[in-house]
């Protein structure tokens, strides 16, 4: 069954668009077949996603290249969003824009790794025993936590910034409709898992809550997110840096006190991720989370 996604809702509510690849440097050109990007360092992008600054004013939009390197435009990619004539990622007619910062990220990519370290403590994964475990790794999560953790991505994603999950409105609200090859993907990009068949199953069969039953025309129907209670625990996070293609949450493990009616800081946290550039909602891939007593 279903843990609870504490916090997670509110940590991540501000996601609001989905980030590849960063460019900062580079220039779009054109040859007789359309417009590429060279990055400026004898690569261009292919086969993916890419945030481009083309004016250089601190303001990038997104770009979808074919295999063979071109810009698709004026159309729906394979993954099922919509780019505009001049090939910009829109949703509701509108071009989807991210915010650069300077060795540092924006507060949307912030919330949405900040919701994602959240769902791990969620898991439960973070106590062995009676012992606060030290480090978490991506290859640490089971088929349980796996399985949490889409449940968690298509609640949060799949209606705003995922287009590959379908929204569907219901006679109760609006639910998701995705494949189970969607969900091996996302799995892949969040966590570098491949090996995903048990959490797939465990994911699909109807009495553990996940989908309200089984597949229909070779997609599931996601169960509504519920209200959840009041966390025992959550990471407040504090900063997020970059450098080398890592990004580095640092924050507080904060944990509620009965007694005083509220959250307290017992340790200090730093999760790490790497950049994939396929990622569809923060274009990170989790590497692990590192607990430390306070200082």
């Amino acid at each position: 069954m279903k843990k609870n996604l504490f916090m997670v809702l509110a940590l991540a509510a501000g996601m609001s668009a989905a980030v590849s690849f960063l460019s900062f440097a580079g220039e779009w050109k054109q040859d007789y077949a359309g417009s590429w990007y060279d990055n400026g360092n004898g690569t261009y992008p292919a086969g993916t996603w890419q945030w481009i600054d083309s004016d250089h004013n601190g303001v990038a939009e997104r770009y979808y290249f074919d295999e063979n390197g071109y810009c698709v435009k004026d159309c729906v990619t394979p993954d099922g969003c919509t780019v505009d004539c001049d090939g910009a990622w829109i949703q509701n007619g509108l071009v989807q824009i991210r915010y650069l910062g300077i060795n540092s990220y924006d507060e949307a990519t912030k919330e949405a790794l900040s919701g994602f370290v959240n769902e791990i403590c969620s898991t439960g994964i973070l106590s062995d025993g009676e012992e606060v475990r030290a480090e978490i790794t991506a290859a640490d999560l089971g088929t349980g936590e796996k399985a949490d953790i889409l449940y968690w991505y298509q609640s949060l994603y799949g209606r705003s910034t995922d287009c590959r999950f379908i929204s569907v409105a219901g006679k109760i609200g609006t639910y998701n409709r995705v494949t189970s090859e969607v969900l091996d993907d996302v799995l892949y990009e969040v966590l570098g898992s491949s090996d995903n068949e048990a959490a797939l199953a465990l994911f699909g069969d109807p009495a553990n809550g996940y989908v309200n039953g089984g597949q229909v025309n070779g997609m599931y129907s996601c169960s509504l997110q519920k209200e959840e209670e009041k966390p025992e625990l959550y990471l407040k996070t504090e900063f997020c840096t970059a450098e080398k293609e890592v990004a580095c949450l640092r924050g507080e493990v904060m944990v509620y006190q009965p007694d005083k009616e509220a959250y307290e800081p017992v340790r200090d946290f730093q999760a790490y991720f790497t950049e994939n550039h396929n990622s569809h909602i923060a274009g990170f891939q989790f590497d692990r989370l590192v607990l430390s007593d306070r200082t």
